[in-house]
Order: structure tokens, then sequence, then C-alpha cells
């Protein structure tokens, strides 16, 4: 599968009462799973993107796909299914201490693969389902 790597990564799009998450990997996959209290399922599979249009097939067969643009740094919008949606790289809310990516990355990861860096100040995160990538 054929993914812009400007559409690779974590992102998120605030919905009434939480927020969606959907992670893109290099690999041509991805994941959802809702925060919200919407009843939305978390599913995963296939995924592509290239040339403003995306599109997935869950692993249960479900297929959605659309247009999609990059709006600015960090933001792109996709139109599918479930209608038109900005979605964002989520960062740490300084004024609550919410560390967003934390939150997430604890969902994805296996016991223990995030590591601190000791000393160094330097945290690595290794990522099993993101093919063993690592983030400094």
């Amino acid at each position: 599968m054929l993914v812009d790597p400007k559409i690779v990564g974590i992102w998120e799009t605030p919905v009434q009462g939480g927020r969606w998450v959907w992670i893109v990997k290099p690999n041509g996959t991805y994941e959802f799973h809702s925060e919200a209290r919407d009843g939305m399922v978390a599913h995963s599979g296939d995924f592509s993107a290239s040339d403003g249009h995306w599109w997935l097939r869950a692993s249960d067969g479900q297929t959605d796909g659309g247009v999609y643009r990059n709006s600015t740094a960090g933001t792109f919008v996709a139109t599918g299914k479930s209608g038109t949606w900005a979605w964002k790289h989520p960062i740490a809310d300084a004024e609550s201490g919410d560390d967003v990516m934390g939150r997430i990355l604890s969902n994805i990861a296996p016991s223990g693969a995030v590591n601190g860096g000791g000393n160094s100040g330097i945290s690595t995160f290794h990522c099993d389902p993101c093919d063993s990538s690592t983030v400094n």
C-alpha cells in the first residue's frame, strides 16, 4: 500500500464528548479508536493515501475512502463516509498537564516499550505495532 508520508503518524479530531484517534502507519496499515462516548467501534486494517485520495479496508471487510488535503502544518482534512474532519497531531496540553501523546502511546505500546533516557533527558519509544520505529 502506498501511504503519503505527510499522513503517517498519530492523528486526533475532537468529537462531542471526546475525540477520535487515527494511527496511520508507513507499512500501509491503520488503527482507529474513539475516546468519546459515541459507540464508535475500534477497528484496524489496510490503508493507502496518495495524490489527494485515501482508502481503507478494516479487518472486518468494511471500507471507507475519499479525498484529503493538507491544510496547514500538522493538519490534514479528510472526507469520507462520516463526513469531513480536520485531523491534527496530538500535543501535550501545557495548562492542564495532560500528556496526550503518553496516553495514546500507552494504549498501543506493549508493556515496557516506553523507556526513559536516564540522565540524558531523552525518551525513546519503541512501538511494535508501528513497525519497530523509534522516535526520540
